[in-house]
């Protein structure tokens, strides 16, 4: 179990602590390197839909710990605040698996944080293997404004992988 942070309200936030089963036997050992993927949608037109994808490197698996997205105004340029605020739905998928991250499109605000407040999964990041892409749907529903949506996947590469994983 994690270890709440001390003199937060309420026993704080969770760090994660050695004890907690964070990565499949395998991983535990490996060599792990920092590394960020980020996806922009420059123009994610109002009441419209944009797909992309972010092909992993053919080298390593890439353990996603953290995603946030940052909002702007594609008219101004400004950096939406409140970016919960804005009616944007995402569709995650893992072209390897041909597994979806949701049952159906969900807001995008409910699984990304921002800069300031990330979104961390708490139990063990998304784990893709190498050579797959992460497949992203954006729904605007949005009737009067255009946005660029900023993604970044932040998390870690895996190099130096035994045969067999279990998952």
């Amino acid at each position: 179990m994690p270890t709440p942070a001390v003199g937060a309200p309420g026993g704080g936030e969770f760090v994660l602590t050695p004890d907690l089963p964070y990565l499949p036997n395998g991983f535990e050992s490996s060599f792990k390197n920092p590394y960020i993927y980020p996806l922009t949608f420059l123009n994610l037109p109002k009441s419209g839909q944009a797909s992309d994808n972010i092909p992993i490197d053919a080298n390593s698996y890439f353990v996603c710990e953290e995603m946030n997205a940052t909002v702007s105004d594609e008219a101004t340029g400004l950096t939406v605040v409140a970016a919960d605020a804005v009616p944007i739905m995402i569709e995650l998928k893992d072209s390897a698996s041909s597994t979806f991250f949701q049952q159906s499109p969900f807001r995008m605000s409910t699984a990304f944080g921002t800069g300031e407040r990330p979104n961390y999964w708490a139990h063990r990041g998304l784990i893709f293997r190498p050579s797959s892409n992460i497949s992203v749907t954006l729904t605007n529903l949005d009737t009067v404004n255009a946005w660029r949506v900023d993604l970044t996947f932040k998390g870690f590469q895996i190099f130096n992988l035994p045969d067999q994983l279990e998952f």
